[in-house]
């Protein structure tokens, strides 16, 4: 009933199978397009976060991103050519952000990033620079060569029970910077 099985071949489908499930991980957690958590991933992460700071007693940072007028991007443009500009933009955060830091695509053109040891002063510093540096960004698509902006909402994830609250929090920020004039950083509970 026991087949041999030579140790080469035994370590090769173990490999293949581990290869397989890593795969199938990134599948089922990453954004296809921009390789970024899911939305689901990301607000698991915004509770270990706030987990990790009542416990060790540090401060920490939601921080909501919105492109700013797309919908005229893909209406002008094309939706592949608002593909373009949404790795652009996955690509800037996942270059200008720590390997600490964990950034999520949270739908559309909207991504969540979590900064640990990040208060909101720095939040809004750090993400004042990003917007800065996206802006100065160019895309050509049908010819012609446009730039694009975005606007972002920070919230404190310590000061609040429950991460979906500060998610919330992060998101009436970011609407708050959108209604003031958009390309630019809030911070929840500024007037």
């Amino acid at each position: 009933l026991m087949k041999p099985v030579s140790d080469t071949y035994l370590v090769r489908a173990v490999l293949i199978r581990c290869f397989r499930a890593r795969q199938l991980f990134q599948l089922m957690n990453r954004d296809s397009l921009t390789g970024l958590l899911k939305h689901s991933l990301i607000k698991q992460e915004v509770e270990k976060e706030l987990a990790r700071c009542r416990r060790d007693g540090h401060a920490a940072s939601a921080v909501m991103v919105d492109l700013d007028h797309f919908k005229k991007i893909n209406d002008t443009y094309g939706h592949r050519c608002g593909d373009v500009v949404i790795k652009a933009l996955a690509n800037t955060l996942r270059n200008r952000l720590r390997e600490t830091d964990m950034i999520g695509r949270y739908g559309g053109e909207e991504f969540l990033v979590v900064l640990p040891h990040c208060d909101t002063e720095a939040a809004r510093r750090l993400f004042t620079e990003i917007a800065e540096a996206f802006g100065q960004l160019t895309f050509n698509c049908n010819q012609e060569t446009f730039g694009v902006t975005l606007s972002a909402g920070v919230a404190a994830i310590n000061d609040h029970s429950v991460g979906d609250d500060a998610v919330d929090a992060a998101d009436q920020a970011l609407y708050q910077r959108k209604r003031a004039g958009r390309n630019g950083v809030t911070v929840a509970g500024d007037e």
